[in-house]
């Protein structure tokens, strides 16, 4: 499944259909109305074990009540804060770990 990363994000949300992929009960989550400058939606909450490559850790995300969402979004909070990202300028290659403190 793709998503695009969204710093300014205030949730992670997937697309109802990955929900359905999933086997999430997605309306057995708790509810929120989300509005932007496209209009609202309607989600629902459920804490899922996010994983990219060997990272994986557990993260709350919202997934759509309806079809149809165009994007999955990955936000600060839930994704990135667990991460740490960079670049390793000398092999022109992306760095990615666990943030561990």
């Amino acid at each position: 499944m793709d998503a695009k990363v969204d710093p300014g994000a205030a949730i992670c949300l997937f697309s109802h259909e990955v929900g359905l992929k999933l086997g999430s009960p997605i309306e057995q989550g708790i509810p929120i109305r989300l509005g932007g400058l496209s209009g609202s939606l309607e989600a629902f909450d459920h804490e899922v074990i996010l994983q990219m490559g060997n990272i994986a850790f557990q993260s709350l995300i919202y997934i759509a009540k309806y079809p149809g969402l165009q994007r999955n979004l990955l936000r600060r909070q839930g994704w990135l804060r667990n991460l740490r990202l960079g670049v390793i300028d000398y092999d022109n290659l992306p760095y990615l770990s666990v943030y561990d403190s």
